[in-house]
């Protein structure tokens, strides 16, 4: 959305895992991961999420969505090669970075649930395909094959309507919400050897 409004402050933009319509994308990842644990015969995670059935929740909203993505991550759809989604990832690197003292390690999770709090309902009001139908600047969308947290098919469709000077779709095939750390070495050789040189072309008046 700052893009569309304000395309002289961007070279251009780059969406990975890119969200489109939160609503529906929330929708899709419910029924992809039932049917995932359906098909591989996980009746726990069937269990859980009939519990607390499909989106739009109410009540207890924040439990549950994250009981969905928790669902979501051993199914794949999260970190692709991981059962256990992105957790291990993050505390890899909470653990091992000397950049976060311990304090900071604390506040990432109080951060990741007080965001949550406060902007996932606006997030859900979010329809790009409307409010943003056209970009002035290149754009990029980087996609993991098997992303269903913000599921990349809505964003291939998105991406197909959208407008701009130039775009591109780069799907990444070992990769769900993260190709930037699944598939690591790909993703930095493309942001230099095809998105860098598209940004520093770019003429600021």
């Amino acid at each position: 959305m700052t893009a569309a409004r304000y395309p002289e402050l961007y070279c251009c933009y780059v969406g990975i895992g890119q969200a489109v319509n939160m609503e529906h994308g929330e929708a899709v990842s419910y029924q992809w991961t039932l049917e995932q644990a359906k098909d591989r015969g996980d009746s726990k995670v069937v269990r859980a999420l009939k519990k607390i059935g499909p989106p739009p929740y109410d009540g207890d909203w924040q439990r549950k969505t994250i009981t969905e993505r928790s669902c979501l991550a051993r199914m794949g759809g999260e970190f692709h090669s991981s059962k256990n989604g992105v957790l291990g990832y993050v505390l890899r690197n909470l653990i091992f970075s000397r950049e976060y003292s311990l304090i900071d390690r604390v506040n990432f999770f109080r951060g990741i649930l007080g965001s949550m709090k406060y902007l996932w309902p606006e997030l859900l009001k979010a329809d790009l395909a409307k409010s943003v139908p056209e970009l002035k600047v290149p754009a990029f969308f980087m996609e993991g094959r098997f992303d269903y947290e913000c599921p990349s098919n809505l964003a291939a469709e998105y991406f197909a309507q959208m407008k701009a000077p130039s775009k591109e779709l780069i799907w990444f095939e070992k990769s769900a919400r993260m190709p930037n750390a699944e598939e690591r070495d790909l993703f930095n050789l493309l942001m230099v050897e095809k998105i860098l040189p598209t940004a520093t072309n770019q003429n600021f008046d």
